[in-house]
Formats: structure tokens, sequence, C-alpha cells
């Protein structure tokens, strides 16, 4: 590059972040903005510069033109540098949304915003539940830009609560960004954006990998009244057994409960394959296995989901889903940034490939020998 261009760039730069800066603080609050003969003479700079810097203020959606009516600052605009509220009552939980919401703060901080977190620290889903009315109320009194929002769960009226809650969102025309989960169960679907994996296909997958491995009893390790996302995953996986006629049952066993894990192997329809609704059950499992003497994958298959640290770290290391949360981060802001510029468009649903990521804890000796065969 030579001189002449790098001089250029630099006082693109100046002037884009010059004016982002003025629009963001309020500097043309009625909506006007200035003409380009004003830009020029303003910031000693070509026609051509201008364009250019108008053309990214409008990518960047700080800016719109209609004709008759020029140049000047949408009204979404005026919301683009104020805070942006998470609710996400897994963080703490469930590590595969710390990786997400670290994403989340460094592509809210670069585009102006600022990201805050609502504490949901809490021993019990009935205390989280009151967490998060309190997290409602305070980003509704404080106007935030919008709202993403992981779905409260493990409460009987879980869909109930939900929905209040989003709905008092509605009411104030504050947008609100679904991550992982909708407030309703398939095939229905809200009217809120969704960002997620397929948890359908997940299972699925999950439950083929099982049957080429040789199971030919499955059982679901699942807790009440869990996410919509896990029952997905169940349904998932008995469609991939039933497909192959195989035993497929549901549990509701603490993973950590030895005489109910013991109880489980010597039911008449003992599973040898057991999938658990996440990565840390199944971890908790293969401990509990491994204290009662039975060998993983020889007697019994385990598998998980959402590939966490300690899913590779596991002993055995732990067969799962992998869940990609730097993509899952990237969709989820881009589309809250859509949703804040046009509130009006018809509610989206993004569903992201999840891969299987096969481990020691599915692989069979008798399966390796089936395929030296």
């Amino acid at each position: 590059m030579g001189k002449t261009d790098a001089g250029c760039q630099t006082k693109f730069s100046a002037v884009f972040t010059e004016l982002r800066g003025n629009i963001l603080g309020g500097r043309y609050a009625e909506g006007k903005f200035p003409s380009e003969r004003a830009l020029m003479k303003r910031f000693s700079v070509s026609r051509t510069l201008v364009r250019q810097v108008i053309a990214r203020l409008k990518v960047e959606g700080l800016l719109a033109s209609r004709q008759g009516q020029g140049t000047f600052i949408p009204q979404n605009a005026m919301r683009m540098n104020e805070r942006l509220g998470f609710i996400i009552p897994g963080v703490g939980r469930e590590e595969i949304f710390s990786p997400i919401c670290k994403r989340m703060i460094a592509y809210s901080e670069s585009k102006g915003f600022t990201p805050i977190f609502a504490d949901l620290a809490a021993g019990s889903p009935r205390e989280r539940r009151r967490l998060v009315d309190a997290a409602v109320r305070e980003f509704i009194a404080e106007r935030v830009a919008a709202v993403v929002y992981q779905p409260v769960d493990f409460l009987s009226d879980s869909p109930k609560i939900n929905a209040l809650f989003l709905k008092r969102f509605k009411e104030v025309e504050i947008p609100v960004v679904l991550l992982d989960y909708d407030i309703v169960p398939r095939p229905d679907r809200s009217s809120f954006d969704l960002i997620g994996i397929d948890n359908l296909n997940a299972g699925w997958r999950l439950g083929r990998h099982l049957v080429e491995k040789g199971a030919r009893r499955i059982a679901f390790l699942m807790r009440d009244n869990w996410a919509f996302s896990v029952l997905d995953r169940r349904d998932g996986l008995r469609a991939a057994a039933e497909e192959s006629g195989l035993t497929f049952e549901v549990t509701n066993v603490e993973p950590d409960d030895v005489k109910g894990v013991v109880a489980l192997l010597k039911s008449r329809a003992a599973p040898d394959a057991v999938v658990c609704g996440n990565d840390q059950l199944a971890v908790a499992l293969l401990k509990t296995f491994r204290a009662v003497g039975v060998k993983v994958p020889k007697d019994v298959m385990v598998a998980g989901f959402d590939d966490a640290r300690t899913a590779a770290l596991a002993d055995p290391p732990l067969t799962t889903i992998h869940q990609p949360s730097d993509a899952l981060a990237r969709s989820l802001f881009e589309i809250l940034m859509i949703r804040i510029r046009n509130p009006a468009l018809p509610a989206m649903a993004m569903y992201h490939d999840a891969w299987l990521v096969p481990r020691a804890s599915t692989a069979r000796q008798c399966e390796m020998r089936r395929a030296d065969a």
C-alpha cells in the first residue's frame, strides 16, 4: 500500500469513527444528518470519501436513506449504544454457556454496547426463577436495547413462567432472542428469534452411532421438567432406536445414586448403552459405574451431549455431541443486531449442526473385531 492509499484509509477511519461516535452519542438526536457538502467542509475531505463513510454507516445500521428524505438516522440507531441484557440461567451450571458468553461480551463491546449479565447464581430452580423475575424487571426499567434469554427450566410450570417473562419484554417493545431452545415444544414455535443446535438430529445421530457399535437396549438418563432441547435429544435417540428395532427407555435415576444405578442394570430390560442429557451427568455416571465394577464400554456404553472439557478428560474419555460455541455466539449476535434494527421482521430460527465426537466410552472391542473381520 502506497503512502497516499494509507493516508486515505487513515482519514476514512478517523471520519468514520468520529461520525459513528456522534450518532451513538446522540448528537443528531432529531434524526437529521449533515449533508455531504457539510461533511466535506467539516473534515476537509473529498466527496468520494464522505460517500464511502456514509455507505459504511449504512451497513452498520446507523444511517438510512429514502427518496425525498435524503440521508437520516433511523430511530433504531438511537438505541445502538445502549445496554444489552443477558438472562442465561445455564451459566455456572453447564459449561457450554461460558464460552458463548465470553464471545458475546467481545462482540457487544466491539459494537459499542455494554453487556449486562443477570446474576442468576441460585441453589434451587425456584430461587433461580425469582432472580430471573428480578432481572426482567431491572432490564425493563433500564430500557436495554435487547435481551438474550435462555428459558427457565426444571419447574413444572416453566413454559408458563417463560411466556410471562417474555410477554413483559414484548409489551415494552424490547427485542428478545432466545438461546438454546424455544419456550414451546416442537413442532410449535413462539414469536421470538431463536439460536441453538438441532438437538433432534443430534440425538438421532448419537443413537445411530450406538446402533453401529452393537447396542441392543438404549436408556436415556434425564431429569424431570428439563429443557425442551433435552426432550428433542430424547426423541432423536428414540427414533434411531426404533428404526433399528431396539429397546429404548427413559430413566430419571440420578447418576450418583449407587443403589438406583445398580437397580437399573439389574432390571429386566437392563440397558447396554446409557445416554445422559448432558456431559455433566454422563461423567458422574462413569464414576458410579467404576465404583460398582461396571466396565465401560465392555459392559455398558456411555455417552453425553455438549462436548464439555470434562468429557475428554473422563475415564474413559466420553463420546458426546459437540456444540459449536463460536458459531452459536456469532449467529446470536448477528440476529440480535438484525432484530434491533428491524423489529418488525418475522421471527427467525437458526439451528446449527452439532457433530458426533466418538471416544473410548463407546469403543467396544467386539465392534473392533467385527471391523477387522
